[in-house]
């Protein structure tokens, strides 16, 4: 019994003494800085149209880096960026499933610590899937009135599941900027109002009855009229929709 006692008692100071020499992993530390901007020039329209062989193009980078609390180097093989990711994330004046993001994978090389993130034309869309493309007007566009409403857009981009010495390191986000520009919306203004800020040409408005020879009244459905054939309106195209 005594000498079961005594083994038992070598092999916790054993153990004890193992653990003490291994050094603690502490976890890596990611920062970043982004210089990314994309522009687009909408070739004197409101609107980007890609007919017209115009896309957001990018400059710029982000650039990660890594480093350790205690100081010393970072060892690039034990560096994972096999499932991290890039994402669109949540921001001001934009919804993130509005977009189809593409930049989502690291496949660079890190080197001592440091990874160098670029965005390529395409890489950031509308997403155009719920929308009729019937002509080169309709669907969704950049717009020189869209993100700030004078076609600044600041996107938020983050970055999740880095791993580093079999730690996974805490997620990190970094702006994008876009500036969507071309169209100068001051002459349509200098033809449109006075001076004093009156329109020059007063709108002009008419009765649901006026329209169809219909006298408006209650029902359990909206009533349509528009422009164009099928059963319902396309409110994405350049012709005239009313409901009552």
């Amino acid at each position: 019994m005594r000498k079961t006692l005594t083994i038992a008692l070598v092999m916790l100071g054993i153990l004890c003494l193992s653990l003490a020499a291994s050094p603690v992993k502490e976890k890596a530390v990611l920062d970043v800085g982004s210089s990314l901007y994309g522009s687009a020039y909408t070739n004197g329209k409101s609107t980007l149209k890609y007919h017209l062989n115009t896309k957001v193009s990018y400059e710029g980078e982000a650039v990660f880096t890594l480093s350790l609390p205690d100081g010393s180097a970072v060892d690039d093989s034990k560096i994972d960026s096999s499932n991290a990711v890039v994402s669109l994330s949540e921001g001001d004046g934009y919804y993130p499933d509005e977009y189809v993001f593409l930049a989502k994978d690291l496949d660079g090389d890190w080197e001592d610590g440091v990874y160098i993130y670029s965005l390529s034309e395409g890489d950031l869309e509308l997403d155009l899937s719920k929308y009729p493309l019937i002509d080169p007007d309709s669907g969704r566009e950049w717009s020189c009135l869209g993100g700030d409403g004078h076609g600044n857009y600041r996107f938020n981009l983050t970055l999740d599941g880095l791993v580093y010495d079999g730690i996974e390191v805490d997620s990190i986000s970094f702006p994008l900027y876009v500036s969507i520009y071309g169209y100068d919306y001051t002459s349509d203004a200098i033809g449109l109002y006075t001076r004093e800020g009156t329109p020059l040409t007063q709108p002009e408005f008419s009765t649901l009855e006026e329209k169809t020879g219909k006298a408006a009244g209650s029902a359990a459905e909206p009533i349509f009229t528009w422009v164009g054939v099928g059963d319902l309106p396309i409110l994405c195209d350049s012709l005239a929709d009313d409901f009552y």
